[in-house]
């Protein structure tokens, strides 16, 4: 009788161990910011302790059944992560390129004498409205 209790008691341990695998991948994600952390305690009751870097903040903690039945709360904020991480990434890249981009200045009308040095365009290049146009429209999606 022992034995099967044994049996019992192991197979839910390896079962509940089966399930944590995918919460511990979500909740390593480099992605995850101080505020998923928070959506996190704010949408799983009795999980204030949900912090990296929380020092108790280990295996026991993670196969609770608090955080296995919440696992599809876990998954759409981790994946919501990854998102906004992918539009921060988009938008340092597009920082990043118009600080490389020389903006030409030139008289507002050329062609006239009474023209005031003081009001000045952008010169149009091909490189200037090729990245305005693809940035604008990443910026949309």
């Amino acid at each position: 009788m022992k034995s099967s209790e044994l049996f019992i008691l192991l197979n839910d341990l390896s079962i509940n161990f089966e399930k944590t695998i995918p919460i511990i991948k979500d909740l390593k994600n480099p992605a995850m910011r101080e505020r998923h952390w928070q959506q996190l305690k704010e949408s799983i009751t009795n999980m204030t302790f949900l912090s990296p870097s929380n020092a108790n903040f280990n295996f026991e903690l993670l196969s609770r059944p608090e955080l296995i039945a919440n696992d599809q709360k876990i998954k759409d904020i981790s994946k919501k992560a990854d998102h906004e991480k992918d539009i921060e990434d988009g938008i340092e890249s597009i920082r990043l390129r118009w600080q490389g981009i020389q903006l030409n200045l030139e008289k507002a009308d050329p062609k006239s004498d009474k023209s005031d040095m003081r009001i000045t365009k952008i010169s149009k290049t091909q490189e200037l409205e090729e990245v305005f146009n693809k940035h604008t429209e990443q910026l949309a999606t």
